[in-house]
């Protein structure tokens, strides 16, 4: 399971700190497994062979008092993808999209550009397949 650094005034601490229990830790990590998996929201980022799991957001865009700018939203995707050598976290945010539905959701915006990322990275040999976990 990943080890979770802590950032305080910009800063990140390198001490490997206990933040959240095993049991935690592991029931967070079967709700990201689940997010990119063929019943999630995130299943554009699936990639045989290899160990994906994140978060996807989509949000109204706030005009604060006034209510929500009229079909403007910002879409993220927060993933890991693993090998046994290998741990990478990568973002992604759309602000302001303009995009009919269902186009400005993440799941077809941040998702395939995580997608397109992590492509890359393979093709660059920075992970390796069948050696997730």
């Amino acid at each position: 399971l990943p080890a979770v650094k802590l950032i305080k005034d910009g800063n990140i601490d390198t001490k490997k700190q206990q933040v959240f229990s095993p049991e935690s830790t592991k029931r967070i990590a079967e709700i990201l497994d689940s997010v990119a998996s063929m019943k999630g929201s995130g299943y554009r980022a699936i990639i045989d062979g290899y160990d994906v799991a994140g978060k996807t957001g989509t949000a109204h865009v706030s005009m604060g008092k006034k209510g929500y700018k009229r079909n403007i939203y910002n879409s993220s995707f927060f993933g890991f993808v693993n090998d046994k050598d290998h741990r990478y976290t990568i973002g992604v945010t759309f602000f302001d999209i303009k995009a009919k539905w269902p186009n400005y959701f993440a799941s077809n915006s941040a998702v395939p550009t995580f997608r397109k990322i992590v492509d890359i990275i393979i093709q660059e040999n920075l992970l390796k397949v069948n050696n997730a976990k």
